[in-house]
């Protein structure tokens, strides 16, 4: 998958007057946001390639666990760090890079948010950022549905997709 390229809705390095990070997260959290879209599109499309009735096999259900872990309220510490790094470096003193800077951090934000996936299933949290975990929310619905096999085991699969 390829990330989105600058549209008219990303600021462009002439435009920058930024004098804190959080134009950066807000524009990180933008991008993560477009990233998703684009590759709902792409992932039902494969799902579609692949089987005949995608809906079965609950392909939805995974897509939003990647998207309703990926944009829970977190800290977004690693695109802040870059952000202050980029300004360390002189970006803020010339605007370039800002684009890149975005990409970076929405990079950074979502492997950690993988990261934190398996280390849930690691821990057996059933916990992540005041929500249930991914493993939890996959076991309650593998019971709901009346899926076959171990709800734990089921979850615990699933988790380590989406992560």
């Amino acid at each position: 998958m390829s990330l989105p390229t600058r549209s008219a809705q990303q600021p462009s390095p002439v435009d920058l007057a930024l004098t804190s990070d959080a134009e950066t997260v807000e524009a990180v959290l933008a991008l993560i946001e477009t990233t998703l879209d684009q590759l709902s599109g792409q992932w039902h499309a494969l799902a579609r390639s692949v089987t005949p009735r995608p809906g079965v096999l609950h392909t939805d259900s995974v897509l939003a666990l990647v998207r309703d872990f990926a944009t829970a309220p977190g800290k977004l510490l690693r695109p802040r760090m870059a952000h202050w790094g980029w300004v360390a470096a002189g970006g803020l003193d010339h605007g370039r890079g800002h684009g890149d800077l975005v990409r970076l951090g929405a990079a950074l934000e979502l492997l950690h948010c993988f990261a934190l996936v398996h280390d849930d299933v690691m821990d057996a949290s059933d916990t992540r950022r005041g929500r249930p975990s991914v493993h939890a929310t996959a076991r309650v619905a593998h019971r709901e549905l009346g899926g076959l096999g171990a709800p734990q085991r089921y979850a615990e699969n699933i988790a380590i997709l989406v992560g």
